[in-house]
């Protein structure tokens, strides 16, 4: 049997960079850029009297954080990578665009994004009123 390497992504699970992988690979040309393991919101404030570096991981791992943020010609993809994608992807890809818009201030549309290998059931129209565009890979 013949395993094809796959590079790792930050914060990516061994099989969310292989679900990734696959997403990305054919579709790399469209993006001017992409980032992961983007940090949104506020975390939580670590108790005073800590050492600084103690300090600084309490808020880094706090944060919410976006698998991937990709900027095409014309918008901005907040994505969110899951082997299943399920109502948890919906919570998340919904608070990701409000905290990502409210923190960096976009000029571009932002366009919701889970990738995904397969869906729960009953999903579709779910994902469809909130417009969340999903590719199975």
């Amino acid at each position: 049997m013949i395993y094809e390497q796959v590079p790792k992504y930050p914060h990516m699970l061994p099989d969310e960079a292989a679900i990734w992988h696959r997403f990305y690979v054919p579709r790399a040309r469209q993006f001017l850029r992409v980032d992961y393991d983007i940090h949104v919101g506020e975390g939580v404030l670590p108790p005073s009297g800590l050492p600084d570096w103690i300090r600084a991981v309490v808020e880094a791992t706090s944060k919410k954080r976006i698998d991937a943020v990709a900027e095409s010609s014309r918008e901005i993809w907040i994505i969110e990578v899951k082997p299943r994608g399920g109502m948890s992807a919906v919570g998340q890809l919904l608070a990701y665009e409000i905290l990502y818009q409210g923190q960096f201030k976009p000029v571009k549309p932002l366009k919701k994004v889970l990738v995904a290998e397969r869906m729960a059931p009953d999903l579709d129209l779910v994902f469809a009123q909130y417009d969340i565009e999903v590719y199975l890979v």
